[in-house]
């Protein structure tokens, strides 16, 4: 035991106290500390943001006309392809990625269902459907624009998870999201990723890792 004195004041003798309940009150207080950052990390996915939508034009034709399926997609189809969008994201170091997950929340999930299933039989050719929103994982920006093209729903990525709102020509962030592709799917990497899912499969078929 190594004793600390305290210096008397007044008439009042010296006090001494041991380390070993210094030591208790501070590994008390690191355990605190740890606890709460489990409890935050067990809770990290952030709350679903407003999510903005835009109707596009591309600049580029299609390899292929959209399927006449899309025109009946089902919501249990587009659901499915949506829950398919699978990313490995860079954690507390850009070089250190996560396990495979799910790109969108429930919340997320939900809400770009909902606009697919009513915009995606009417959608113009040549049209993109985009959505712009925060991801659940960092809380940093992904603008994904989504359209048919022959049997595939295509997602392209301006952004995956990146940390600044520059998306434009010239110089880009890097995304901190990359691309798992699943069975049925085709991912085309680089600063725009591009993820190919064949939609019109039945849900039933669908294979997830999580």
């Amino acid at each position: 035991m190594i004793p600390i004195t305290i210096p008397s004041t007044g008439n009042v003798p010296p006090r001494r106290l041991s380390m070993y309940p210094l030591r208790r009150a501070m590994a008390a207080a690191g355990w605190a500390v740890v606890s709460a950052c489990l409890v935050m990390g067990c809770a990290s996915r952030r709350p679903d943001t407003p999510i903005d939508v835009i109707f596009a034009e591309s600049t580029e034709p299609l390899l292929a006309p959209p399927a006449a399926e899309f025109i009946d997609i089902t919501p249990q189809q587009v659901r499915s392809s949506l829950r398919r969008i699978t990313v490995r994201h860079s954690t507390w170091m850009l070089f250190i990625r996560s396990d495979p997950k799910p790109l969108l929340s429930e919340g997320q999930l939900d809400f770009l269902q909902k606009t697919l299933i009513r915009e995606l039989p009417n959608l113009a050719p040549g049209r993109r459907i985009r959505f712009v929103f925060r991801d659940q994982y960092r809380g940093e920006l992904v603008d994904m624009e989504v359209y048919p093209e022959g049997e595939y729903l295509v997602y392209f990525f301006r952004a995956l998870i990146r940390p600044s709102g520059r998306v434009g020509p010239g110089p880009t962030s890097p995304n901190r999201g990359i691309l798992e592709p699943l069975s049925g799917q085709i991912v085309q990497p680089g600063v725009f990723p591009v993820l190919k899912d064949l939609a019109l499969r039945k849900p039933a078929d669908e294979e997830t890792p999580f």
